[in-house]
């Protein structure tokens, strides 16, 4: 049982997408080959975002580097940490990085002081994703409806959308862990309570906006945060593009039943989707239920 989650993964393609399965095992074993050419001394990276929050676009970014996803892939023998929740951390969970392998793993690690040691102790690079709350929201909402495994789904998929939407924000029916947290007051504490952190060596902090904004100068900043002088921003934006009108037709729905690391989260990725969606009376009540002023976890 200790590989099973490894097991479970290159079985599921094999059954399902063979020829997803040795696409990924020669793409992963050739960038291990390869990755004596690069001079980065980051080898392991987290990405810390919230879901909703453009960590999917980080990691499409880090595919095109040498970087193989620790935990999706068949040539990385990750074994799932034993933890209640899934997006916990633990000493385990950072053995199976490897010194002379490029490596990243995604996460939406809660902010915590045993995370904080954690990531102090093993010493790797974090980025950190953030977007605008509003949008996020609005995001994963419409992720809900799509994904009929996601707990809210029964729940608010036959509502009006603004009932539904303002439900989905504040509601903790069938949620499968004990929390005290409902789900817009997890996400404003995600975001204020990382933003506000400072005490962690050797981070980078992109806001999702600013792809929006000039995706050449974002991807940029992450090849210069990685020490990655060997790839160009262009290139790897042009391949992104590609990718997704590749995809331009499928529904969210067809996009999550994917197998492998071909799955996807991506909707739409605009900004400021909010002003659309929200008429006064709504969002009035969707800022009513932050527990904090806008202003903390909102770019300023």
């Amino acid at each position: 049982m200790k590989y099973w989650y490894l097991t479970k993964y290159i079985l599921k393609l094999l059954l399902f997408n063979p020829i997803e399965l040795f696409k990924e095992i020669k793409n992963d074993l050739n960038k291990d080959f390869k990755n004596y050419k690069y001079k980065s001394k980051n080898k392991s990276v987290l990405i810390f975002g919230l879901p909703k929050s453009g960590t999917s676009l980080i990691e499409e970014v880090l595919e095109q580097l040498p970087y193989v996803r620790l935990n999706r892939s068949p040539v990385r023998f990750y074994i799932k940490p034993n933890l209640i929740n899934p997006h916990s951390l633990s000493d385990e969970s950072f053995k199976f990085f490897s010194k002379k392998k490029f490596s990243f793993i995604k996460t939406h690690t809660y902010f915590n002081e045993k995370h904080i040691n954690l990531v102090k102790k093993h010493n790797v690079k974090i980025i950190f994703c953030f977007r605008d709350i509003r949008d996020v929201m609005i995001s994963r909402y419409f992720h809900i409806l799509s994904e009929k495994k996601h707990w809210q789904h029964n729940e608010i998929v036959n509502l009006p959308t603004k009932e539904g939407f303002l439900t989905s924000l504040t509601s903790l029916k069938n949620y499968p862990l004990e929390t005290k947290e409902n789900p817009i007051e997890e996400y404003y504490n995600w975001v204020f309570n990382w933003l506000s952190f400072k005490d962690i060596n050797n981070h980078t902090v992109l806001w999702y906006e600013d792809y929006i904004k000039d995706p050449t100068t974002y991807i940029n900043k992450i090849l210069d945060d990685l020490d990655f002088k060997e790839f160009k921003a262009i290139n790897i934006e042009n391949k992104l593009n590609l990718m997704r009108k590749k995809n331009t037709k499928l529904k969210l729905k067809s996009k999550l039943s994917k197998l492998g690391k071909s799955v996807s989260t991506y909707r739409e990725g605009k900004s400021g989707t909010w002003k659309d969606f929200l008429d006064e009376e709504t969002y009035k009540k969707f800022i009513s239920y932050f527990p904090g002023p806008i202003q903390n976890v909102t770019r300023n």
